[in-house]
Formats: C-alpha cells, sequence, structure tokens
C-alpha cells in the first residue's frame, strides 16, 4: 500500500500498524552475505552454520539461543524430554512433582552471545519467564561476553576490544544480529505530505518499537477503535 494510494481512497481515518523491523546497527562487515538479520533466520529465508555468533544478549537473542539450540524447529518434544529437560516427575511419586534435571543440555551448534553493554544479561527478559530463558541458555552452554566494542567482521572473524583495551577475534560461520527493532511508519510521514488533512495513527510497534509489548498494543488499539 502506498500513500498515494490511502489518500485517494475516500478514508476517513488511517490506523499505520505496520510493526517494525529489525534494527542494523553501523559495523564494518554488516552487510557480509553470512551476517543475518534475525528475520532472515527465523523465517528460514538463510541457512545458519556451525558456529554461531549473536550480537545482543536481549529477549530476541535469547529466544534466538533456543530456536537454534533447542528441539527441531516446529517440532515439539516428545513428553518424557519435556519432563526430563525440566525437572518434572510425571508419575507424580515424588515431593512437589519435581524430579533432578540435567545441568547440560545437548546442544545442536557453537552459539556465543556478545552484549555491548556492561548490565546483566536478559535483564530485560519478562518477570514471568525471564528466569526459564536464563537458566536454559546456561544450561546449553552458551558462553554471553558483555562489554565488549565490535570492531568489524572480515573473513578471520568477528573483531571486538574490551574495556581494558584488548583485542580478540572470533572465527565464525554466521553472525545473528539481535540488536533491537526500529518502527516501520515511513507512510506516516509520507501522508502528512500529501494528505495533511487525512487523521493518521500510528499504534503498536511502529508507534514504539522499543522493547515490545503485545498488551500495550492491544491496549492502544481498542482505545483507538473506541475512540474513532
Amino acid at each position: 500500500v502506498t500513500a498515494e494510494q490511502l489518500s485517494h481512497g475516500d478514508f476517513d481515518e488511517v490506523v499505520l500498524a505496520t510493526g517494525v523491523r529489525p534494527r542494523q546497527p553501523d559495523l564494518p562487515g554488516i552487510h557480509r552475505p553470512n551476517v543475518l538479520a534475525y528475520d532472515q533466520v527465523l523465517s528460514g529465508a538463510s541457512p545458519v552454520g556451525a558456529r554461531v555468533l549473536i550480537i545482543g544478549a536481549g529477549a530476541i537473542a535469547y529466544d534466538m539461543v533456543e530456536f537454534l539450540l533447542g528441539d527441531a524447529p516446529h517440532t515439539p518434544p516428545a513428553l518424557d524430554d519435556f519432563a526430563a529437560e525440566y525437572g518434572l516427575d510425571i508419575s507424580a511419586q515424588s515431593s512437589g512433582g519435581r524430579a533432578p534435571k540435567p545441568e547440560r543440555l545437548p546442544a545442536r551448534r557453537q552459539v556465543t552471545l556478545l552484549q555491548r553493554s556492561d548490565k546483566r544479561p536478559g535483564a530485560s527478559l519478562a518477570m514471568t519467564t525471564g528466569w526459564i530463558k536464563r537458566d536454559k541458555v546456561q544450561r546449553l552452554g552458551v558462553p554471553i561476553l558483555t562489554g565488549v566494542s565490535i570492531q568489524h567482521m572480515d573473513d578471520a572473524g568477528l573483531h571486538y576490544s574490551t574495556a581494558d583495551g584488548s583485542v580478540t577475534t572470533l572465527p565464525f560461520d554466521t553472525v545473528i544480529v539481535c540488536a533491537g527493532q526500529e518502527p516501520v511508519r515511513e507512510l506516516e510521514a509520507q501522508l502528512k505530505s500529501i494528505a495533511p488533512n487525512l487523521p493518521v495513527h500510528v499504534i503498536g510497534g511502529a508507534d514504539k518499537a522499543a522493547e515490545l509489548d503485545a498488551r500495550r498494543a492491544i491496549e492502544q488499539a481498542s482505545r483507538l477503535a473506541l475512540e474513532i
């Protein structure tokens, strides 16, 4: 849909719920063919190698780890495997229905998370489920490097420095960028330019991409529907 089509469509109101796109940091080597945005991986559009570096350590990065290292995509685990992974006694013979769970889970790839800030990894994860994701990433044996400053990416690998000035190179087959997202709202400015009298409302991720919140987006849509 273009701004021209909307401006000539005899509409009383336009609601932009166009969502977000992955944010692409300005890093040398970011356009290499084996440096991917997270949506390219989740959609299956691009293959992922055995050695993976993930730029970012927020909610998307933690989900990506589980996507890459957990059960095969779109294949739910067998009940016994699920119970063993999470320490559940499905026979209900033990106190509280708990059973010992493995300290280390099998992983299909070698994955490392790189976080540019030095804050606690996974700090933005949801309160009710964040502990599950942190526990699983730890048991999958995924190292998390914090306080790194990425210099560039080339054939030798990803080069980064730390606060002490040391520079390290990590070889990789694939880099996946999970460095947040940005709103998709170009239509707003275009409509204001060619149809200044047409009311335009922006909601959801298109309004605020940081820390996507489904509850906030649904509330915005509901309130707007009642208003217009």
